[in-house]
């Protein structure tokens, strides 16, 4: 009967200096994101992440048995800190963006995680309005309507900003503005949910704008990027069900 208990306190005993392995077993990585409220996509409240973006990598972080901590920073500290490899990984990210900063830095992205488009919300009776009879455009201060530059130069398209959003918005619902450029998703969302006019504007489709995707980006974990690709494939469908929780990578017209 001794031996029973001295055998139980040794199991007892072992698990219990077992457990601190355990809980290291589970690797943590810092996500840098942009402190910026882009929801449906992502926003921050109190320092909390949350949106599209946190339950896709929260889902694929728990398939994979890793952990993620999202690290909410301004764009140009994101960027800094992320070219400096004090994060480990960069959300939203695009081969494209800050081209100039990243010269000779090998960065590694992910298959596009979720699309998006960056265009013009017109009235409805403006909807199929042409790029010559478009005059006025409203954008946030700090967004450039990357679409509209060559216009804009020619001085074909006079440019009015904003401070906010929802300021830019009600522009273009007083018609100060004959368009608000802005992310589709989040135009629809703030019409939805914050200025109770979900119809009141819609997408400009005849009007230049851009259509791509975000992605995933690492400096020093290739072998994550890889493993989300292959994630991307292999949950398509929860992955898509996700994206219609959030109402983003479509166009709700």
């Amino acid at each position: 009967m001794k031996s029973f208990y001295l055998k139980v306190i040794f199991l007892c005993l072992f698990c219990l200096l077992q457990a601190p392995f355990f809980a290291q077993a589970q690797t943590t990585y810092t996500v840098g994101v942009e402190n910026l409220n882009y929801f449906p996509y992502y926003s921050i409240d109190e320092g909390e992440y949350f949106g599209f973006a946190r339950a896709f990598l929260d889902f694929f972080a728990k398939e994979k048995g890793i952990k993620f901590e999202y690290k909410p920073l301004p764009i140009k500290r994101l960027w800094n800190d992320f070219l400096k490899e004090k994060l480990d990984f960069k959300f939203p990210d695009h081969q494209y963006w800050n081209g100039d900063a990243k010269k000779g830095i090998n960065i590694i992205y992910s298959e596009p995680v979720v699309g998006y488009i960056d265009g013009v919300m017109v009235k409805p009776d403006k909807k199929n309005i042409t790029v010559d009879q478009f005059k006025k455009l409203g954008t946030v201060s700090g967004f450039t309507a990357w679409d509209f530059l060559d216009l804009i130069k020619a001085k074909k398209v006079e440019v009015s900003q904003n401070s906010s959003f929802i300021g830019l918005l009600k522009q273009a619902l007083i018609g100060r503005v004959d368009g608000a450029y802005i992310n589709i998703s989040v135009a629809q969302h703030q019409l939805e949910t914050k200025l109770k006019t979900p119809n009141a504007l819609v997408f400009a489709s005849k009007l230049p704008h851009t259509k791509s995707a975000y992605l995933t980006s690492t400096i020093k974990h290739p072998e994550i990027i890889e493993a989300l690709n292959q994630f991307l494939k292999s949950h398509k469908d929860q992955i898509n069900q996700i994206k219609l929780n959030y109402k983003v990578g479509t166009v709700q017209n």
